[in-house]
């Protein structure tokens, strides 16, 4: 493999695959008027259904796969100290080495690339995380609850 070996990529799958269903479910259930209003309301049990089940798989999937295969199958230092020695990187990857041995490194980059690519992320990144943030707010306050208060009419 590579620079990520199969069990890294499968741990990163999981993962986008349980925020994407954790969001729409949450999102389904925080807003069942919007939901009811777009899909079926047998969507809102359902929604429920998925999100408590992603829930115990997310755990399980930390607790069992991640600590596992992380933490006691071969404590790793390179979390710590951001570096492997050369055994290491023969048994876990081998296709990085190879390149590194080769001279092709693909993380080295120029300071003027570096700074370049600062240009453009900087900015980008402010913009996403406005943009986000106005979404978020809107997303948190557009809808009403479904019980509406109505003053008391004074008999008169």
């Amino acid at each position: 493999m590579g620079r990520y070996n199969c069990k890294e990529k499968m741990e990163y799958w999981a993962l986008v695959w349980g925020l994407v269903v954790m969001a729409l479910t949450g999102f389904m259930m925080w807003n069942p008027i919007l939901t009811s209003k777009i899909l079926p309301g047998q969507f809102i049990p359902a929604a429920k259904a998925a999100h408590s089940a992603e829930t115990i798989l997310a755990v399980l999937a930390i607790l069992l796969w991640h600590f596992y295969n992380v933490h006691l199958r071969g404590w790793n230092w390179s979390m710590l100290t951001g570096k492997l020695s050369h055994t290491e990187m023969e048994e876990e990857y081998a296709g990085e080495l190879d390149k590194i041995d080769a001279g092709q490194d693909p993380l080295t980059i120029s300071p003027r690339q570096y700074k370049r690519r600062m240009n453009v992320f900087v900015p980008l990144s402010i913009v996403v995380s406005s943009s986000l943030m106005l979404g978020l707010y809107k997303v948190a306050t557009f809808e009403q609850t479904a019980l509406i208060t109505l003053p008391t009419l004074d008999p008169g």
